[in-house]
């Protein structure tokens, strides 16, 4: 299980809106600003990620929960997401070269792949059996009144 923690930011309609800090190792890596997800981490800015779970806790605006993913789930999310696409790719394209189609027809059939691979990657990934791919809230964090914050650099 992979798992994460987070504040709740947003209640409504029985689901809470986690907002996680996003974790980047640009600031440890040996090349330091020459690298290019650190140029992208500067362009793009450093948002904040809000994640949506049902509020199977009842969790309050404030609250500091901890979020998690099972390990296969991920595994298996990311090959809808990145294989299905591909894979559309390149059997329109292996398609039309089947059928004798011109450079151009084929570089066409191809992108058409992509757009049906892109869709079926939609359609499985909307939530599969039940919301079988999404984030769930594991457990509320304890209070901590008192303490104090340190952070590591």
């Amino acid at each position: 299980m992979i798992e994460e923690q987070g504040q709740v930011v947003a209640v409504e309609d029985g689901y809470a809106w986690i907002q996680t800090a996003r974790q980047s190792a640009c600031s440890h890596c040996q090349a330091g600003t020459s690298c290019g997800t650190s140029v992208l981490s500067r362009w793009f800015g450093r948002r904040q990620p809000r994640i949506r779970v049902p509020n199977a806790l009842d969790l309050a605006v404030g609250q500091r929960a901890v979020i998690g993913i099972d390990d296969q789930v991920l595994v298996k999310a990311s090959l809808i997401a990145y294989l299905m696409p591909l894979l559309g790719m390149i059997g329109f394209a292996l398609l039309a070269v089947q059928w004798g189609l011109a450079e151009g027809a084929v570089a066409l059939m191809s992108l058409g792949g992509l757009a049906a691979g892109l869709w079926l990657m939609a359609r499985l990934g909307r939530g599969g059996r039940h919301g079988a791919y999404q984030v769930r809230l594991l457990r509320a964090m304890p209070e901590t009144h008192g303490t104090t914050h340190i952070e590591f650099n």
